[in-house]
């Protein structure tokens, strides 16, 4: 699995995730593929995953795309988010503000963007297909408090549970 860099964009209203499918791309069970993951913290407390797969479709494993296509240049919108691809690689942008308006503040959440189709410029039945899904944990919870029983764990003479008595 490649490497997705993660970075925030103005003052954390965005999410901007950068890979290079080029570097990443390779042969799998159904013809080939890219896949990434990256991970930030966000805020300090809540922390946001960013999981990317590029497929080449028709499902095949054709000599035209056993290398990634560098001439591939593609941008649009998906269902949750922007990206572009240029020269081997793969811009996403995220609108985190968007995402987090309508969530409890104790809230997980995820959502899956696939289906999304990149035409290549090439006259080929060859096309491609993005998927993204974000992951936005919900931050951590109080910690338990620590109650010391120094004097309620004693039991004179042994546990009366074992049955034995000194």
């Amino acid at each position: 699995m490649s490497t997705i860099d993660i970075t925030f964009v103005e003052q954390g209203t965005f999410l901007k995730g950068t890979g290079r499918i080029a570097d990443g791309w390779r042969a799998w069970k159904n013809g080939f593929a890219f896949f990434g993951r990256g991970a930030a913290d966000y805020r300090g407390d809540r922390r946001i995953s960013l999981d990317v797969d590029v497929k080449a479709r028709p499902n095949s494993r054709s000599p035209l795309i056993d290398q990634f296509p560098v001439d591939l240049e593609a941008s649009g919108e998906s269902r949750f988010s922007l990206f572009a691809v240029r020269n081997g690689k793969l811009a996403v942008l995220f609108p985190i503000a968007l995402a987090l308006q309508g969530a409890q503040p104790r809230e997980s959440m995820v959502l899956n963007d696939y289906g999304t189709e990149i035409r290549w410029q090439r006259k080929t039945a060859i096309w491609f297909e993005l998927g993204m899904r974000f992951r936005i944990a919900a931050p951590p919870g109080r910690s338990a408090p620590i109650v010391r029983e120094y004097d309620t764990q004693f039991w004179q003479g042994g546990l009366p549970s074992l049955g034995r008595r000194r």
